[in-house]
């Protein structure tokens, strides 16, 4: 049975359909070789090595992510029960972007589709859905984090999100769980390339058109929404103000935020969050002195107090966090191995 089962490891390790909940997963043993088990695997992650042999097994002992783990099932349960409490434009949209005759390429993977539709749960599903789901607060904004392995897509569901926010929106203009404007914050200028189709007016080619996310009922709707993308670097102080007679100290908020907003967000006021690699947006409790450590406290601090900035004087509604690894790493004060407190997908 071993010897069968280390062949079908090397033959397709690949055990479940890309578009539909994991049934089973492999269970890797120390006594042997992995086996086929029935059901979900749990979410959860590996704690660091603490015996100074560096190595990281897969056979340790997993840490559950409840929050997440809790928020499988009542997704699961909203799904069925077909989004009971979601609007009208979310049913369409789901109805077009999970539709199990979808032509591949275009459907969204499983991975995918349940990031999307925790993040509309959050907001939609009714209160007694919702009862005792607790999500820490960890900033004067919402954040939820969707952790998502490198090459799951993360900026098609940045793109759902999107749309599904600002096409609510628009419909519904006083509906306050929804925005039309949104503010992509990201680490570096290659990200910020890749990222650059989530602007709904960017041509000849979007994310919205490339997946054919658009009801064409709604397409002349999603130009409304105002999307920036953004490198971190935006979100520092100006510490060169132009030179005038009367000096006027520190960068006021609302200045801040004529500056880094710019022309495309302009007055813009309630703002969606979305932040990609953002396991580089969080708030040290220490002071990194040196190295690179210093220059990632540096940037995690940064990128955390212009959001901050921009929530006092716009309103953040909400934060969107996207990362394989929102995990906090040593010397931060935070203890090192564990995950961010605000992930609600994995």
């Amino acid at each position: 049975m071993a010897d069968t089962t280390a062949q079908v490891v090397d033959a397709n390790p690949i055990i479940n359909y890309p578009y539909s909940e994991p049934t089973r997963h492999w269970d890797f043993r120390e006594d042997g070789p992995p086996i086929v088990v029935e059901g979900r695997r749990v979410a959860g992650y590996l704690p660091p090595d603490t015996s100074g042999s560096g190595q990281l097994t897969i056979t340790g002992d997993l840490v559950p992510l409840d929050l997440v783990n809790d928020l499988r099932d009542r997704v699961r349960a909203w799904r069925a029960d077909g989004y009971i409490g979601a609007t009208n434009v979310t049913r369409e949209l789901f109805s077009r972007w999970f539709d199990e005759d979808r032509e591949p390429g275009l459907r969204p993977f499983f991975a995918q589709q349940e990031a999307m539709e925790t993040i509309a749960f959050l907001a939609e599903a009714p209160a007694d859905r919702r009862v005792g789901l607790v999500i820490p607060r960890v900033e004067a904004f919402e954040r939820w984090c969707a952790k998502m392995a490198t090459g799951s897509g993360k900026t098609l569901v940045m793109a759902m999100t999107i749309a599904w926010s600002a096409l609510n929106k628009v419909v519904n203009p006083t509906d306050h769980r929804y925005a039309d404007a949104f503010l992509v914050v990201c680490p570096n200028l290659t990200v910020k390339e890749r990222l650059a189709g989530l602007d709904p007016h960017r041509r000849p080619h979007n994310e919205y058109q490339s997946f054919d996310l658009i009801p064409p009922n709604y397409q002349p709707l999603l130009g409304q929404a105002r999307v920036m993308v953004a490198n971190w670097h935006v979100l520092a102080e100006d510490k060169d103000p132009p030179r005038s007679v009367l000096r006027r100290g520190r960068e006021s908020d609302a200045a801040f935020c004529r500056r880094v907003l710019g022309t495309t967000l302009g007055g813009k006021r309630r703002i969606v969050v979305l932040n990609d690699e953002a396991h580089h947006a969080y708030r040290h409790k220490t002071a990194a002195k040196r190295g690179e450590d210093a220059a990632e406290a540096e940037r995690a601090t940064v990128w955390i107090d212009g959001l901050a900035r921009i929530h006092r004087d716009r309103e953040v509604l909400r934060c969107l966090d996207f990362s394989a690894t929102p995990i906090y790493v040593s010397g931060t004060g935070h203890e090192p191995g564990s995950l961010f407190e605000w992930v609600v997908s994995d």
